[in-house]
């Protein structure tokens, strides 16, 4: 990690909260965040996102591969000092999950982006969780 400086006026710090619930929809896609646990910090976690479509429920099962596997996942910490690159576990998954394995190095918030492709289109679903001790 490396920090840059950039000149100009500094703006003061958004606080995240995390999300009430988490169901997301994107492009008449519904994702659901699943977590296997409580999300601890230094416990390995599997984050299961599913899909449906928004109108009929039905499951997705064409999600296309994006960058050579089914999606990719980024997580930051709110003050953006722990960045997690979170591989698939079946990378070749079509839906309606996929499945991502990952443990949190400390407490607090993070937010999760989650990339996916379908209908030749990548989208990003972003989810804001809160990781206890």
């Amino acid at each position: 990690m490396h920090t840059v400086s950039v000149k100009g006026n500094t703006l003061a710090p958004v606080s995240l909260a995390p999300d009430k619930t988490l169901v997301k929809t994107l492009n008449g896609n519904q994702v659901s965040l699943k977590i296997d646990r409580q999300l601890k910090a230094n416990q390995e976690t599997i984050l299961n996102f599913h899909f449906e479509d928004a109108q009929t429920k039905q499951p997705i099962q064409d999600l296309q591969p994006y960058l050579g596997a089914v999606g990719h996942v980024v997580i930051l910490n709110q003050d953006a000092t722990k960045y997690l690159h979170v591989h698939a576990m079946d990378e070749k998954a079509k839906g309606p999950d996929a499945m991502f394995h990952t443990t949190f190095p400390s407490p607090g918030v993070y937010k999760i982006w989650g990339e996916f492709q379908r209908s030749n289109k990548v989208f990003t679903v972003p989810f804001v969780v809160e990781v206890s001790k």
